[in-house]
């Protein structure tokens, strides 16, 4: 199979070669147009010198018709001066009145010409008086050996001169078509690099055209694989090590009890029951986060009051928060428009936020639930007194299994999943906080309906 190189080339080529035939031929021909027209017009001015001479010596045109009768190898056989006549010329010679003083085309002596074609010829002038016409017919007048050499040289150099812009054509059509299909290659020798596991393909930009938009496209498509691929095995590493602690601790209890070693205490099957409440909710936390992705998850759209969704979000954890001596607060703009959502799945991002902000408010702290309009959002903010989020991992909060903490007592997966429910409602989800100990915010951004 032809490569593209070759194609580009071939086509190139016929470009070159087409164009250069067409130019060599146009250019022949205007310059045999040229050149006989340069040949009239020398060969009129001689003849109309000679006419000139003749008439100022004879003071008549008696005996012009032998004087310019041809002989061979083109010498007149007649008495007036300067009549050194070639073949026959296209040129007729008529009185001021329009009658034929020599014979020329069809023309014979005597015959008078149109008005019309008489005030196209060119005057014979002696003494200030017009004396004759010189009109133009018939054929172009044989060329002699010189003219004919030079023509002929002047065609070869058009000819050579169409056969070096089709070789420069050439060249080029080689340069164009390695500058174009070479970005091709590197790109396919990468695609193929990726189909043999190399995930980290990168190709050099090239150029700022399409190309280069091209070249740079795929790094950053690269760039991003190797990132999620980079997620997903950390993502698998950490599921299993979170998968595998409280496993761990049921399998050991469940080891000892069965042998005999502890007793099943209360206590002890409150503590296989806490971490099996774990282990479900990193699986529906994993279940979620996978059908999000997919593009499965469904949502059951419709219109409700953001102070709605605050007052049935803050309901939920009120109990919780009193535990913690945690203050809950809502409040919402008078006349806010409605958002479309899905009730069920948005209080799932309320609730993520608010179980976060629960865990990092110390006691006596306060949380606030706000809605609030911005151009044509609704925003929706969830603010805490807690910890507050440091400044060099507030833009990988939102990546799944990020834990600032750290302490491998929650998934990780709230936050992404978070944001995966609210993009799918069209929306997004930003971060923000002064730093530690300065309290969080989490602002929900949701087209108004």
């Amino acid at each position: 199979m032809r490569s593209i190189s070759f194609k580009l080339i071939a086509a190139f080529l016929a470009v070159s070669l087409v164009g250069a035939a067409i130019a060599v031929v146009l250019a022949q021909m205007f310059t045999r147009s040229e050149f006989d027209r340069f040949v009239i017009d020398r060969s009129r001015n001689d003849y109309v010198e000679s006419l000139t001479l003749y008439y100022e010596t004879y003071g008549s045109w008696q005996g012009i018709q032998t004087a310019t009768r041809p002989g061979p190898k083109g010498h007149g056989q007649g008495q007036g001066p300067g009549m050194m006549m070639q073949d026959p010329l296209p040129f007729l010679l008529v009185d001021p009145n329009g009658y034929a003083l020599t014979p020329a085309g069809s023309y014979q002596v005597g015959d008078q010409v149109n008005s019309q074609t008489l005030a196209s010829g060119e005057p014979i002038v002696v003494n200030n008086i017009e004396v004759a016409r010189l009109l133009t017919i018939g054929n172009t007048p044989q060329l002699d050996t010189r003219d004919y050499q030079y023509l002929q040289r002047i065609i070869r150099a058009i000819i050579f001169a169409g056969v070096a812009a089709a070789a420069l054509a050439l060249l080029l059509g080689i340069f164009l078509a390695r500058s174009i299909s070479r970005p091709l290659t590197e790109l396919t020798t990468a695609l193929q690099g990726f189909s043999k596991g190399k995930q980290k393909q990168h190709v050099p930009v090239r150029s700022k055209d399409e190309l280069g938009q091209l070249a740079a496209a795929f790094n950053q498509m690269s760039d991003e694989l190797e990132h999620s691929t980079q997620l997903r095995r950390q993502m698998t590493a950490e599921v299993a090590h979170d998968l595998r602690t409280p496993l761990t601790v049921m399998k050991g209890y469940l080891e000892s009890m069965r042998e005999g070693v502890l007793k099943p205490t209360p206590e002890r099957l409150n503590t296989l029951y806490d971490e099996a409440n774990h282990l479900t909710r990193l699986v529906n936390d994993l279940h979620t986060l996978s059908i999000a992705d997919a593009g499965e998850l469904s949502l059951s759209l419709q219109s409700l009051e953001a102070s709605e969704l605050l007052e049935r979000a803050a309901s939920l954890y009120q109990h919780e928060a009193e535990q913690k001596n945690i203050t809950i607060q809502t409040s919402a703009t008078d006349g806010l428009p409605q958002v479309q959502v899905d009730s069920d799945r948005m209080l799932q991002v309320l609730g993520n936020l608010i179980s976060n902000a629960l865990r990092y408010t110390p006691e006596g702290g306060r949380i606030s639930l706000k809605a609030y309009q911005s151009t044509n959002e609704v925003d929706i903010d969830v603010m805490d007194t807690g910890s507050g989020i440091p400044l060099e991992i507030q833009q990988n909060i939102f990546e799944r299994l990020f834990r600032g903490d750290m302490d491998g007592q929650h998934s990780g997966l709230g936050l992404a999943i978070a944001r995966s429910i609210v993009e799918m409602h069209n929306g997004s989800i930003t971060a923000s906080s002064d730093g530690p100990g300065k309290g969080s915010c989490f602002t929900i951004h949701l087209p108004a309906a």
